[in-house]
């Protein structure tokens, strides 16, 4: 039977990430704040899970991008440092799609909460996992 889609699949997702991810040294990760690595309404959630992940892909090469509709930058930025998670770029995508005539941000995965938070992180941890099983030692 023909798979009409193809990313319905997490293996096909990682198996997409790592070719891009070879492809450029390392890929582009779209991280939110609220709820996603700040517990914005203290219900006592713990990202420390996804938040080792995020660190580990950045120390593998990859660029993250906060995106945030959170007007308090300075609270924003003061968690990720104390995270230890470097901003590369904040509400701004390192690749400009002028040319195409869009707004859209771009990045190869997307971590927020409000777009499906738990598929994006086993691909990011697969990725992660297949990127080390291959190149690392």
């Amino acid at each position: 039977m023909l798979e009409m889609d193809p990313y319905r699949r997490s293996t096909n997702t990682i198996s997409r990430l790592f070719r891009e991810w070879n492809t450029h040294d390392g890929i582009i990760i779209g991280v939110d704040f609220d709820d996603t690595v700040y517990d914005c309404h203290d219900k006592g959630f713990e990202f420390g899970v996804l938040i080792k992940a995020i660190k580990e892909a950045q120390k593998m090469g990859c660029t993250i991008c906060v995106w945030t509709a959170n007007s308090d930058t300075q609270k924003v930025r003061d968690h990720f440092k104390k995270i230890d998670i470097t901003i590369d770029y904040y509400n701004e995508s390192p690749i400009k799609l002028e040319k195409m005539n869009t707004q859209k941000p771009y990045f190869n995965l997307l971590l927020d909460d409000r777009a499906g938070l738990e598929s994006a992180y086993i691909a990011l941890r697969g990725v992660i996992e297949l990127r080390q099983k291959y190149y690392e030692t």
